[in-house]
């Protein structure tokens, strides 16, 4: 009979950069959960414009698809990755798979940052933030290059931690920062933001004042990251000038819409559980307020107590610099909550990190355990509604509505010009649809209205608009059908003039 060997305790054994069995677990746990929320529904709802605009970059050959990204101020590279995966063409759910999968693996990351610098407690909280936020949930399931940032900024987070630790294999972990960081940066240009963020906390951690081996390995990192994203921004460089200098400028869409209206938009969306077309079928509306104030709360106690340790400290600049330097940049440029995702990873990490200091007091376990308890209701509830929530136009039933109506070989006017776009990858070529779009639609040029008039049939199709100017309406039969903020207009000399379906949705007036 042979002895087994002896084996040093846990506590002795040297730490990996590879995860250990239990540490796999929690990863594949995390994951897991995140892709429970996710794929039930994650060909539920229809491709809004900008998931459009990656089903028709994946279609595009390669060369044509790296030009016509760069020209409109995105790097290449998750398109490409669609393209390279088979996906252009393809529907919605398959689409957005890979969002969901680079999701899920930034929350398997998370996790083990957490299980290994944060506590067990801190984990379980992690994960169970990540998957039930509504502003994970949206852009998990959305075919865009935002979680493919969120999981190679996390990748960056967990070697950054790993190194300011003191975890064997610094030298790696500083590879695997890069890897991360570079990565990050160009899944979308507001990346650059996050790896600068993610540096500064660094400095901010004092890696300045590491020893020689160490900071030569920092320097490394920070000395290619920032020389491959300054070589990748030159193809950018010509399209941010040409929006400098447009009427515009930056701010795209926004430039209507008050900054401080716009600052309130994207932060009841990063703190406030909110998004625009809450259903409200299994939270009533309102309550999401509370946890709103919750995590608010975690996020304070988080900074208050964390803030003279290493690890923390890190997250607290990530969760706290992000909003603050885009705010600045929102004086110029668009400012919504996709832009600032990149926090998320770092302030739902010093939440978690929260959690586990509350309960790691004898004397407030106990409350703070059931309060906890009770908010986890109210939190898979709002998730629950996120998932319910149309969230964006249902362009399909739209297309539905036209072509089961017998609508043919119209031209349809708008103000807004996203419509082309959108209605030729949802309405049949069959149906002959041609379009005249001029915007913004917050200042709707005459010449869609002069269209309308001088059609005996005019269509339209406008957002946020409840009735044609009258002088369009005019001796016309108008019928106007609802989607969402999206209407459909149609305004007739003679009712015999439409598809037979439709020529009694009203009276001439």
């Amino acid at each position: 009979m042979t002895t087994p060997p002896v084996t040093a305790p846990e506590a002795a054994r040297p730490a990996r950069m590879l995860p250990d069995r239990g540490e796999a677990l929690v990863m594949l746990a995390a994951a897991a959960l995140v892709l429970v929320v996710l794929l039930p529904t994650l060909g539920r709802l229809s491709l809004w414009y900008d998931e459009i605009i990656t089903s028709d970059a994946a279609q595009l050959s390669l060369p044509a698809l790296i030009v016509e990204r760069l020209k409109r101020g995105h790097f290449p590279t998750y398109f490409a990755f669609v393209k390279l995966l088979g996906l252009a063409g393809t529907s919605e759910f398959w689409l957005r798979l890979p969002s969901a999968l680079f999701s899920a693996g930034a929350a398997s990351l998370l996790a083990l940052v957490a299980i290994r610098f944060l506590g067990p407690i801190a984990t379980v909280a992690t994960a169970i933030l990540y998957a039930a936020l509504p502003i994970m949930i949206e852009y998990g399931q959305e075919a865009r290059p935002y979680t493919a940032m969120l999981f190679f900024l996390s990748l960056a987070l967990l070697a950054h931690l790993s190194m300011l630790a003191g975890r064997p294999g610094f030298a790696r972990y500083g590879t695997l920062a890069t890897i991360g960081a570079i990565g990050a940066a160009l899944a979308i240009p507001a990346g650059i933001v996050a790896v600068a963020l993610q540096h500064a906390a660094l400095v901010a951690c004092g890696i300045r004042s590491a020893p020689e081996a160490e900071r030569r390995v920092w320097l490394r990192h920070l000395r290619i990251t920032w020389i491959i994203i300054a070589i990748a921004a030159i193809g950018l460089l010509p399209n941010v000038i040409g929006q400098l200098r447009s009427e515009q400028g930056l701010k795209k869409w926004q430039v209507f819409v008050p900054f401080g209206q716009r600052l309130r938009e994207t932060f009841r969306a990063l703190y406030g559980f909110a998004f625009e077309t809450d259903v409200n079928r299994y939270l009533p509306a309102g309550c999401e307020a509370g946890l709103a104030i919750a995590f608010l709360a975690l996020l304070v106690i988080g900074i208050a107590f964390g803030f003279r340790q290493r690890i923390e400290r890190y997250l607290i600049v990530i969760a706290v610099g992000t909003p603050l330097v885009f705010v600045v940049i929102g004086s110029v440029s668009a400012l919504v909550p996709r832009y600032l995702i990149s926090m998320m990873p770092a302030t739902i990490l010093l939440a978690g990190s929260a959690v586990g200091l509350l309960l790691a007091r004898p004397a407030w376990r106990l409350p703070v355990g059931a309060i906890l308890a009770a908010a986890m209701v109210p939190l898979w509830l709002q998730a629950f509604d996120t998932l319910a929530s149309e969230r964006k136009i249902d362009w399909r039933a739209v297309s539905a509505f036209l072509h089961d109506n017998g609508v043919r070989d119209i031209e349809l006017l708008s103000t807004s010009t996203q419509i082309p776009r959108i209605f030729r990858h949802y309405q049949p070529r069959s149906d002959g649809f041609t379009y005249l779009a001029k915007g913004p639609p917050a200042n709707p040029p005459d010449i869609i209205w002069q269209a309308a008039r001088a059609r005996d049939v005019a269509w339209l199709a406008l957002f946020y608009t409840d009735a044609l100017p009258a002088d369009v309406a005019a001796g016309r039969v108008v019928c106007r059908w609802r989607f969402g903020h999206f209407s459909l207009f149609v305004a007739a000399r003679d009712a015999a003039a439409l598809p037979a379906p439709l020529r009694d949705c009203a009276a001439k007036p």
